[in-house]
């Protein structure tokens, strides 16, 4: 026998959902957005209380998000691995808990994909082996002898927690890299528009990620993956990186260079890079403070789920699959941490950033951190 209460949860879903069949895009087009009437029809009168809560989740979730499928049974499928996708973050919480963290997860936009299609379409599907001459301890940073120090330069102490967020026109609007793995043509940018910014003493100007992107050298992996100091490199031989306004972003390989060196479109240049204190994150925060955001690459395959919180050195692995840029740090915190920019757009995570534990490599994001250098 059904509960009263539930009876009533069943007739109060049926009854909203009377008349209200499924969306379309346009008149023109295959693409469909489930109402409550559909589901209940496609998944055979669900019995139970807590598939009807998925039933509502399920068509909240792609109001919020406007998602769109092209067939019933696309949408009976995204259903399902949505609802394995509240089971995952259930689980991922419910350790986050017994290990005492504060990372939270939950239904972002990606939990109507599978593990194994997010890392498909928003991580790097193969990273390109570093040359042995380009690995560290080579074009590392010393730490004695060769710190900019741009900020404070008669000091290395710096402040207990600090983003270059607080400082104005630094840091360019959260990205969206859409389904291509360019996420290292991203934190490099990110990172040249903060050092350029900084080092000239005028706002920021958001530069090209698609000039890298087309422009590249062809042995590079494009929406495949690739290495932020490779597009540096190519920054450094052809003379500058364009703005985005004049070159901007489509999220594929268009296929041919558009690169205009005209004074009008040139957003900056840059003299070198180097690999900054590989695994010692003390020294990691005196390079942030004192210098500019850093290019980080990290193990990203867990974050699908990240609502908020800290993600600790546990809760995650180190098989680099993704590029992003640390913006600051904080070390008043319990426990302290690094906040790290990425390029999902704001609708993930704290507005797109994610924070990630200090001193633990939490996530492999000390064994590559990286930043180009401006005349």
């Amino acid at each position: 026998m059904f509960s009263f209460k539930f009876k009533f949860c069943l007739a109060t879903l049926v009854a909203i959902a009377a008349g209200v069949g499924i969306a379309s895009a346009s008149s023109s087009s295959p693409a469909l957005q489930p109402s409550l009437q559909d589901l209940y029809r496609l998944i055979h009168h669900p019995s139970s209380e807590e598939e009807l809560s998925l039933l509502s989740s399920f068509v909240n979730f792609t109001r919020t998000y406007n998602k769109w499928y092209s067939t019933e049974r696309e949408i009976v499928r995204r259903f399902s691995v949505f609802k394995e996708g509240i089971a995952r973050a259930e689980k991922k919480n419910e350790r986050a808990k017994r290990l005492g963290s504060t990372a939270r997860y939950g239904v972002t936009k990606f939990t109507d994909l599978t593990l194994e299609e997010f890392a498909g379409s928003y991580l790097m599907k193969k990273m390109p082996p570093i040359p042995k001459e380009k690995l560290p301890p080579y074009h590392t940073l010393n730490a004695t002898t060769e710190t900019i120090n741009r900020r404070n330069s008669n000091s290395r102490r710096q402040p207990a927690s600090f983003d270059w967020n607080s400082v104005p026109n630094v840091v360019t609007p959260v990205y969206n890299q859409g389904q291509c793995g360019s996420c290292w043509a991203f934190s490099a940018t990110e990172n040249h528009e903060s050092n350029y910014a900084i080092q000239h003493s005028q706002p920021v100007v958001s530069m090209s990620v698609q000039q890298i992107l087309d422009c590249d050298d062809p042995s590079q992996y494009g929406c495949n993956g690739g290495w932020p100091y490779q597009a540096w490199e190519y920054i450094q031989g052809q003379g500058g990186q364009d703005s985005a306004n004049c070159y901007p972003y489509k999220g594929y390989n268009e296929g041919s260079c558009q690169w205009n060196p005209s004074g009008n479109c040139d957003a900056g240049s840059l003299t070198s890079w180097s690999w900054i204190y590989q695994e010692q994150e003390d020294l990691m925060i005196q390079w942030v403070y004192h210098n500019a955001p850093l290019s980080i690459c990290v193990d990203a395959s867990q974050w699908s789920d990240y609502k908020g919180g800290v993600v600790t050195g546990v809760e995650c692995g180190r098989e680099i699959d993704h590029c992003v840029l640390v913006t600051g740090y904080n070390t008043n915190s319990n426990p302290s941490f690094w906040n790290v920019r990425n390029s999902w757009g704001t609708d993930w995570g704290n507005g797109g950033y994610i924070y990630l534990e200090y001193d633990q490599n939490t996530c492999g994001m000390a064994v590559y951190p990286a930043s180009c250098h401006t005349a």
